[in-house]
């Protein structure tokens, strides 16, 4: 089988109905579109899979490579194709943040004391928040007046 424009056409659709977001799907479409263009109008195998995840290690570094190699497995998935797929690359991530990256505790007042002095009470309290949760930037929006009240918050995760 090759990969046509066609099939990369009918693939968003198949993306669109599995209500993934807006950028997962032009994420995959361009990432589709890189292996399209690898393959130069080649049938898909598992060899020439191989050889695009090496190719990939070669020009991207490895998380950037691991999603394009998650979009071409979701394109073998659509396509009938499971027994293509090709394993991501491991990666060892550090438990913790490098000590040279973490802010200091005079760093941390000088910022939220600022802020405060500038007027901008709402800067503090999200850097406070933080700060003292451990959320992300991204939780926040779960954060409500009636999260506080019942004195729980729920962040919803995109699901696999």
């Amino acid at each position: 089988m090759i990969i046509t424009s066609s099939i990369i056409e009918q693939f968003r659709k198949y993306l669109i109905e599995s209500e993934k977001s807006d950028n997962t799907i032009s994420k995959y479409i361009h990432d589709v579109c890189v292996l399209k263009e690898f393959m130069s109008g080649g049938e898909l195998s598992k060899e020439r899979l191989v050889s695009y995840k090496e190719w990939l290690r070669g020009k991207y570094k490895l998380t950037s490579a691991n999603s394009m190699i998650a979009a071409a497995n979701s394109l073998l998935d659509f396509m009938g194709l499971q027994h293509f797929k090709v394993r991501q690359y491991k990666i060892q991530r550090p438990v913790f943040i490098p000590e040279a990256r973490e802010i200091r505790r005079e760093d941390y007042r000088l910022l939220v004391n600022t802020a405060h002095a500038k007027g901008k009470i709402r800067i503090a309290l999200i850097m406070e928040t933080i700060a003292s949760t451990g959320i992300r930037v991204s939780e926040l929006r779960f954060l409500t007046y009636e999260s506080l009240s019942v004195g729980e918050f729920v962040v919803h995760l995109k699901a696999n």
